[in-house]
């Protein structure tokens, strides 16, 4: 298709706001991509999870999804129709590497690299800045199943094929890709993935002994304790091996839904304040601190791992 470039007055967009906020639009690869075996991808846990009857609404997957594998040129067709300058997109690791039995590892995926270096450059062609999330949510099968997912404790081989991806990514995307998120809303995929059991990989507390996701109110804290080792390994070996060639920069994105007390009385403002330690403060205390909050470790007690 033919798209004319929309008119629009950047100011309107501006009140309120400093002059150098960055407004864009943002997507998820499983979200979007469909493509579900193209360009040498397997599969993640979403895959898994989605196709296991009574997990998704009306069993919807992500095979299909928006087919963007296919249309991504008419994507950025529209893109640029929006006048959109920046757009947050994740890769899934699934197409990006691929499992080597051998090896017990993963490894470069040429075929997804390509589709994705491809993608990337369209993006830039069309004046479009591409801000990459390494992971939304998407683990790979084989690694939740061979190396035991996010939810084994201190899972250090798991950690270590997060940073080989992570190498990979920054090597191949880095001189496109001026941001860098290593996560997209851990709270979210911990909680909703190891807890509710309503996303992937579908875990919830006290299931059957010898289940997948036996002690199950214990994974959370588990898999949190993994992606953040993981996020900082990641942002470690940016720092240290490629902004300053690249000129980039690393964080990742947390959640927040904020706590308000209900009142005035002592109990409900130490309430509110608890809320806001055990959602945000999960995250952010121990990348700014290196130790999770004092209330958690309070009530939390041993199932809370230690750095």
């Amino acid at each position: 298709p033919t798209f004319t470039a929309a008119v629009v007055d950047p100011s309107s967009c501006a009140a309120g706001f400093p002059a150098d906020f960055i407004w864009g639009l943002g997507t998820a690869a499983y979200q979007i991509e469909g493509g579900v075996g193209d360009f040498g991808r397997s599969p993640s846990i979403w895959d898994n999870f989605s196709h296991t009857p009574g997990m998704t609404h009306n069993g919807d997957t992500g095979d299909v999804a928006c087919d963007h594998v296919h249309r991504w040129r008419d994507d950025i067709g529209m893109m640029s129709w929006l006048n959109l300058r920046h757009y947050r997109l994740s890769l899934s690791w699934s197409r990006v590497m691929r499992w080597d039995a051998e090896k017990r590892s993963m490894v470069p995926n040429e075929p997804g690299i390509g589709f994705y270096l491809e993608l990337l450059e369209g993006l830039v062609a069309a004046g479009i800045t591409p801000h990459v999330t390494l992971y939304h949510w998407d683990l790979p099968l084989v690694l939740h199943e061979e190396m035991g997912g996010w939810h084994t404790p201190g899972n250090a081989d798991l950690i270590a094929q997060f940073v080989r991806y992570a190498r990979l990514c920054f090597e191949r995307f880095g001189h496109l890709v001026p941001t860098w998120f290593t996560f997209n809303e851990p709270w979210t995929f911990t909680v909703g993935g190891y807890s509710a059991g309503n996303h992937a990989p579908g875990c919830v507390p006290f299931q059957p002994k010898g289940g997948p996701c036996e002690h199950g109110d214990t994974h959370p804290y588990i898999v949190a304790h993994n992606v953040l080792l993981a996020h900082g390994r990641a942002v470690a070996l940016y720092r240290g091996d490629f902004a300053r060639s690249m000129g980039g920069r690393i964080s990742i994105t947390l959640p927040c839904e904020i706590g308000t007390a209900a009142s005035d009385a002592p109990e409900d403002i130490r309430a509110a304040e608890r809320a806001n330690e055990f959602f945000l403060g999960w995250w952010l205390e121990p990348l700014v601190t290196g130790e999770y909050p004092a209330t958690m470790r309070e009530f939390v007690g041993a199932r809370l791992p230690r750095f």
